[in-house]
């Protein structure tokens, strides 16, 4: 009798590790690639422009201008990411060695710390060097649409499965 349940739970332990490591296996693969997700907030992006552009009234200047703007802020992003993921990889390698290296990991963090708030700089820096190229009346009603878009921007599904 105790060897016929000790089977039936080493049977059932079988079976959940089975069921859990098919479900962990089926979110890797459906998580969608980093590029995958940059394109997708690339075309968020592009759509709230065009929005923005339609309900301020933006004129061609103002649009070439802005996009200029995103393009630099895009390029120096790319690069911040970049230095992020090496960043994460060398974290990876400091927690897989034999041995804690303390002072590296403090290190690693300390510089983590610093891309993102260089990535944080630059985002404040593009966001107020559009905001003046607005006239006063394109300001006021930006400050009024701001929480508009942001409400709007949070209902949106995850992107899982993409």
């Amino acid at each position: 009798m105790k060897g016929r349940t000790t089977t039936f739970i080493f049977i059932g332990i079988m079976l959940a590790a089975g069921i859990f490591g098919g479900i962990s296996f089926a979110e890797t693969i459906n998580k969608p690639s980093f590029e995958d997700r940059q394109e997708c907030m690339e075309k968020e992006h592009e759509r709230r422009s065009e929005i923005m552009a339609e309900v301020l009234d933006l004129n061609e200047s103002q649009q070439d201008k802005i996009r200029s703007i995103h393009e630099e802020e895009r390029a120096d992003m790319k690069e911040i990411m970049q230095q992020i993921r090496e960043g994460h990889e060398q974290m990876r390698a400091l927690l897989k060695a034999d041995s804690f290296n303390e002072d590296a990991v403090r290190t690693l963090a300390k510089a983590q710390e610093s891309l993102r708030t260089e990535m944080f700089v630059s985002r404040a820096k593009a966001k107020h060097e559009v905001f003046q190229l607005l006239t006063s009346e394109q300001q006021e009603l930006a400050k009024k649409l701001k929480p508009l878009m942001h409400k709007q921007g949070k209902k949106k599904p995850p992107m899982h499965g993409i």
